[in-house]
């Protein structure tokens, strides 16, 4: 977080500890909702953000309760591109919230220093900030005040922007403490006049389409670099955003090659009247997803993915904050490759969390229950060494990982259908990230189905992958379809009776330092059972693998990941028929269907849309060659783009019959 320095010295918070457990050491900012501070906690030895809220609070009862009420909605929201917040209360004529610590820069800073930016680059981060207004508007909290000042912006190993969005409620708490929605006593603005919806300034109710309104207005101001509405006053501006019609980011900025789709796209989201914009974040991400998906062809997913998307610029998100380093580490920075950093000097202070708090609360009260608890402790300590050291290698399969487990000699035994928690927290090297091993059994007799999902972590892109007990000749099979924050998953891959290792880890970028989190934990699950008639075998992604269909017969499967494709074949009848050819709709997914007839062109099907299926009536064969059946998705590798590609554990249903 950008610093005062000139202030930090003369601050008369600097160096106080707020509630016996915060003290203040740093000035990062103020803004319009208060002042900002680093703080470390006097016990836990962590940093966070702590939020001096501006105004007279303390001696208002009332106004106190509805800060209470409103704080304790906001710390409940938890998704990780909103900022957490885990702490609040009161220290003299004032309120504080505390909150995580974050990296990067905001979106403003960004956008005054590079300029405008397309929608590429601009797409992605517009979705993340969706995603963040839907957890909050499905938990009934308005933002109120969004705008790019309350987008944070850090930088994944990868090159990728990640989101945070800030300030969630707080402007309703002080629009509560002035008893003016939107100007307040003193005059001043509670808002930005730049993205404030009609309704905001009409002091009408507000719903989430307010939040929908602004969002609209910070899509204007990053693809045009300029605001939607401009006026010599706040007052001016405020006017416009009421009366007058909105020129096309198209027209404003002709240089920047804006298409008639995003034209649409924030003319819908700005609209004056509520009932014609977007109803919801969910619904505006969907056409910023089938924008995405009407791109040139790997022009938006190459960008995405190959680090394109890095500024030439040195931006503070590239190195977690300009103020962590030395003159000289900053300077040496500056002759490395954009967001691409060596830090083996660099010394990261360890962020404060919600389960730090959870755990300290937890300590406080064991002061008081310990002695109960000394002769339980000795009885379980004595029945683990029974279990775990005497029963001849039978071991329970513990609930959490046991570290160390980097290598597979020292994996953690994996129990069928229990789920178990791991953490990807300090890395082993300077180049080498934590990795967890896990070892399952498939005992018993004839293929077996694994089934394996492993939970997101917020600032990882993860990987799941399964070897077979041997670890020749490598992988069997990995999961990597989600990016940054998103879970993976494993769909009914068969297995034959023996040991297997399933891997957790950060996906691994050449030259980029590893990710840490100690405080974010995952969740594995596994579980493998006799494979069942009438589900698919995996692998059965090329010809030679493809697994035989019967007429009549249907057959479940799953697209589990977003390059899968799965093929099946009809044999050879011997006669001639016509074949007819139906697959379910997967929620979320557009499936196409290939088939091939002989040696013959495949027949493409793909007529329906998202969340459809398709059909094909009357493939002529003669009955001296199969038929093969591919079914596969139709945004492919594009669904890696959001943080969780759809209906990865949704299976079809694909039948085929002759006539």
């Amino acid at each position: 977080m950008p610093r005062e320095s000139k202030e930090s010295s003369q601050d008369r918070w600097i160096d106080r500890v707020v509630d016996n457990r915060y003290r203040i050491t740093e000035h990062l900012g103020r803004g319009g909702m208060g002042s900002v501070y680093k703080v470390v906690h006097t016990q836990i030895g962590k940093v966070a953000a702590l939020k001096l809220l501006h105004g007279n609070l303390a001696d208002d009862k009332e106004l106190i309760k509805r800060f209470h009420r409103e704080a304790e909605a906001i710390s409940r929201l938890n998704h990780p591109n909103i900022v957490q917040v885990f702490d609040f209360g009161r220290v003299e004529n004032t309120v504080y919230l505390v909150m995580e610590y974050l990296k990067g820069e905001d979106l403003a800073a960004i956008l005054r220093r590079d300029g405008p930016i397309d929608i590429y680059r601009g797409a992605p981060i517009l979705i993340q900030i969706c995603d963040a207004l839907t957890e909050a508007h499905e938990s009934g909290i308005v933002h109120r005040d969004l705008k790019p000042e309350n987008v944070r912006v850090a930088r994944t190993r990868d090159g990728q922007d990640f989101i945070k969005v800030m300030d969630f409620g707080l402007a309703k708490m002080l629009m509560e403490e002035e008893k003016d929605p939107a100007i307040t006593a003193r005059g001043n603005l509670v808002g930005t006049p730049y993205y404030m919806a009609p309704e905001l300034i009409r002091a009408q109710p507000l719903d989430a389409r307010a939040d929908i309104y602004s969002l609209g207005a910070m899509a204007y101001r990053m693809l045009t670099g300029e605001n939607a509405f401009m006026a010599n006053t706040p007052v001016g501006v405020l006017t416009k955003h009421i009366t007058d019609e909105l020129v096309p980011p198209s027209k404003r900025a002709p240089e920047q090659g804006i298409s008639e789709q995003v034209d649409a796209l924030v003319n819908k989201a700005m609209a004056k009247d509520p009932a014609l914009r977007y109803q919801s974040a969910v619904d505006l991400k969907r056409d910023l997803l089938e924008l995405m998906g009407q791109s040139p062809p790997g022009a938006l997913s190459g960008a995405f993915r190959s680090g394109a998307l890095v500024v030439p610029h040195r931006r503070e998100s590239d190195s977690g904050g300009s103020d962590r380093f030395t003159a000289s580490q900053k300077a040496t920075l500056e002759q490395l490759p954009t967001g691409r950093i060596d830090d083996d000097e660099i010394t990261i202070d360890p962020v404060l969390s919600k389960e730090d708090l959870a755990f300290e609360r937890r300590l406080h009260r064991s002061r008081f229950v310990k002695p109960l608890l000394v002769l339980p402790l000795i009885a379980a300590v004595g029945f683990g060494v029974y279990w775990f050291g005497i029963r001849e290698g039978e071991m329970l399969a513990p609930p959490s990982e046991i570290e160390p487990n980097n290598t597979p000699d020292r994996a953690t035994p994996l129990a069928n259908g229990k789920p178990v928690t791991g953490h990807l927290g300090k890395r082993v090297s300077a180049s080498e990230s934590d990795r967890d091993w896990y070892l399952l059994k498939v005992e018993g007799s004839g293929p077996h189905t694994l089934r394996a999902t492993v939970g997101r972590i917020p600032n990882m892109d993860i990987t799941l992958e399964l070897y077979d007990g041997s670890l020749k000749p490598g992988k069997i099979v990995g999961a990597d379809s989600a990016s940054t924050g998103g879970g993976e998953v494993i769909s009914d891959w068969t297995l034959d009776p023996g040991r297997y290792y399933l891997l957790v880890r950060e996906v691994w970028m050449t030259d980029v330092p590893p990710t840490e989190n100690v405080t974010d934990p995952y969740t594995l699950f596994a579980r493998w059972q006799p494979l069942e008639p009438g589900w698919e075998m995996e692998p059965n992604d090329r010809p030679a693998q493809a697994q035989e269909l019967q007429p009549g017969r249907p057959i479940k499967g799953y697209l589990g990941a977003v390059d899968d494709r799965d093929i099946y074949r009809l044999p050879a009848t011997g006669r001639p028929a016509m074949v007819d050819v139906t697959v379910s709709g997967v929620q979320g997914v557009d499936i196409v269907l290939e088939l091939r007839a002989g040696a013959g062109n495949p027949v493409t099907v793909d007529k329906g849309g998202r969340s459809e299926g398709e059909r094909y009536a009357g493939l002529a064969t003669d009955g001296k060659d199969p038929v093969e059946v591919l079914v596969r998705r139709k945004d492919g590798a594009k669904a890696k783009l959001v943080q969780q590609a759809p209906g990865l554990e949704s299976p079809y249903t694909l039948t085929v019959t002759t006539r």
